[in-house]
């Protein structure tokens, strides 16, 4: 598989518009696991949906810190980096999740995430509480 770095612009445009859904991590993080059979039918059954480039570095750090074998993190994020689009941070979305943070006492990383969803008009799946009663974000 390619790495990240290879993916040009175009891998991204073409398949945006066939993206609804931004997963988050706690959603990639639950699948790899296996850890919910609500979240395996998602990512299985959902032809195509887009993830935020943060969610590498938050799925990485977690196994790292957990002490996962380096192969198997590897092949997580190569699974990750080959089911649909992955989405990177712009001069705007960073200024919304300012905001965002601020108004609903998100995390930065949290608030760069749900930023990136409502930038490119995604719902946000996610199995993280602290979305709960923000727009376009399904609680799995």
């Amino acid at each position: 598989m390619p790495p990240l770095e290879k993916r040009s612009l175009k891998d991204y445009v073409t398949k945006m518009t066939e993206c609804s859904f931004l997963m988050d991590s706690s959603v990639w993080v639950s699948y790899l696991l296996s850890e919910k059979q609500e979240i395996l039918q998602i990512i299985e059954n959902t032809p195509t949906f887009c993830t935020s480039l943060l969610t590498l570095f938050e799925v990485k750090r977690k196994f790292l810190r957990e002490k996962y074998d380096l192969d198997k993190i590897e092949t997580a994020l190569s699974l990750i980096q080959h089911k649909g689009p992955l989405l990177p941070l712009t001069t705007e979305i960073c200024q919304k999740a300012a905001d965002f943070s601020t108004q609903h006492k998100l995390a930065a990383m949290d608030a760069l995430i749900y930023a990136t969803a409502q930038h490119h008009k995604l719902i946000l799946v996610t199995g993280d509480n602290d979305f709960r009663n923000l727009k376009e974000v399904k609680i799995v």
